[in-house]
């Protein structure tokens, strides 16, 4: 009996324990907030660089209400150039601005632009529509202060590869919307869905559009319905595919470990790169 009275006062406790924690975190939207920040610091820090190794600079793009927006800016300093916004692949939920660093410093210095690199927020901390208010932000900010990244106003390109593409493409339609339209969009490799295609459907896709899918996209169904609908959209179109290798553009790109027709491969793609940004920029 005595041992019966301590494991009921023992699972009271734990229920009542349990009661408290649920009302705190399931309807107060303070806790709830807190805890959600916590995992979203934690989740962003993963991957970062010690600030002395990053080839960029590392700015904090600070925001109303929400966290400040990590972004690595690579630029000549002195000079005042067009902005290339970059949004970095690996997956929804994985990898981080800071793991293309040496892609992006080369790339800056290769078309002489000034990149800004934005580590947008992963799942499942935040799902969409957070990380392309994230992008959006950056770039409003960056748009509205061209002086102190260095960049000519009103003059960008938004380049995505995977996830980050897909982010760009939602991104610049809420950048569209409030009037700071981009030059044209450099897609590669990029994650779809039916939102992606619905845009081009009802002609809202931002544009022109630089699509660049390598041989594993350009074998899925929706990669091919999403080509078609942007080429009979009124969003102008540069469609190339890689189909004689199986290495993807996210690989193609960063350029590590590539054999010789992969390099091959690799500057053709930097070749295509370089005349979209001459054409748009």
């Amino acid at each position: 009996m005595h041992m019966a009275q301590i494991i009921g006062t023992v699972g009271i406790a734990l229920l009542t324990l349990y009661g408290v924690l649920f009302s705190l975190l399931g309807y107060n939207m303070y806790f709830q907030d807190r805890l959600v920040e916590f995992l979203s610091r934690r989740a962003n820090d993963e991957g970062m660089k010690p600030a002395e190794q990053l080839k960029g600079k590392r700015v904090y793009i600070e925001r109303e209400e929400r966290r400040a927006v990590r972004v690595n800016v690579y630029r000549s300093e002195g000079e005042t150039l067009p902005a290339v916004y970059y949004c970095h692949g690996n997956g929804f939920d994985k990898g981080d601005a800071d793991e293309d660093d040496d892609f992006c410093a080369a790339f800056a210095e290769r078309y002489h632009v000034t990149l800004i690199s934005i580590a947008y927020t992963k799942m499942p901390v935040h799902r969409t529509t957070y990380p392309q208010e994230e992008i959006m932000d950056a770039v409003l900010y960056t748009q509205q202060h061209p002086q102190e990244f260095g960049i000519v106003k009103d003059d960008y390109v938004m380049l995505g590869v995977g996830p980050g593409a897909y982010l760009a493409v939602l991104a610049a339609v809420m950048l569209v919307r409030r009037g700071v339209v981009p030059d044209g969009l450099i897609l590669a490799d990029p994650f779809v869905d039916y939102v992606a295609v619905s845009l081009a459907q009802i002609n809202m896709h931002p544009g022109p559009v630089s699509l660049l899918v390598s041989a594993e996209y350009a074998r899925k169904p929706k990669i091919t319905e999403y080509a078609d609908c942007l080429l009979n959209s009124s969003a102008r179109v540069h469609t190339k595919r890689m189909l004689y290798t199986e290495k993807g553009i996210r690989e193609l790109l960063r350029g590590k470990d590539l054999s010789e027709d992969e390099q091959f491969d690799q500057e053709e793609i930097h070749r295509w790169m370089g005349e979209i940004l001459k054409e748009t920029l």
